[in-house]
């Protein structure tokens, strides 16, 4: 799972440090005469930009053909939808009242980290794309240590018998 993990949270690492080389790049001018690319501000740069790449493989999803669906006959037989998926969870509310605030909680994670930038850009008048780069740089190493030691400390309570050692590490890590 650590691994998996690596691929996500790794990512936004690697995507600050692409964004920072690209606004650096920007505020030098290097899209200035480009045709489509050149009337973007830097910041629109960096939103427009992966989308301008990824448009061919979006194209290109049109052409694949989707798989055949196979469904068990139990699930073909249920007749249930998304009425009887609310009163299901209002019926069961202790369930999933935790999910809930568990979530509450990680979007007020990722809305810090979503706004963090901005509030050090501005506080410390620091520019955009150094603050890329650098945060790109010092996460990467941090977020793959992170990781691999989780999944170790994860294997080594578990072989010790404790149990829920993954949700007890996942917990800490919070």
């Amino acid at each position: 799972f650590s691994i998996y993990g690596i691929g996500s949270t790794g990512g936004g690492a690697i995507a600050l440090v692409i964004a920072g080389a690209v606004l650096a790049a920007s505020d030098q001018g290097f899209f200035q005469n480009w045709p489509i690319l050149g009337h973007f501000k830097p910041w629109q740069l960096v939103l427009a930009l992966p989308g301008i790449c990824t448009m061919p493989l979006a194209l290109f999803l049109f052409t694949v053909p989707e798989w055949p669906r196979r469904v068990s006959p139990a699930l073909a037989s249920e007749k249930s939808g998304t009425r009887d998926t609310i009163r299901y969870v209002i019926d069961h509310w202790w369930v999933f009242l935790p999910f809930f605030l568990a979530q509450m909680t990680y979007h007020f994670y990722i809305g810090v980290n979503a706004w963090m930038p901005s509030a050090i850009i501005r506080g410390w008048g620091i520019p955009a794309s150094e603050y890329g780069k650098v945060m790109g740089t010092v996460s990467l190493p941090l977020i793959v240590v992170g990781l691999l030691l989780s999944a170790t400390l994860i294997d080594y309570f578990g072989k010790r018998g404790v149990g829920n050692s993954a949700l007890r590490i996942a917990m800490i890590g919070q």
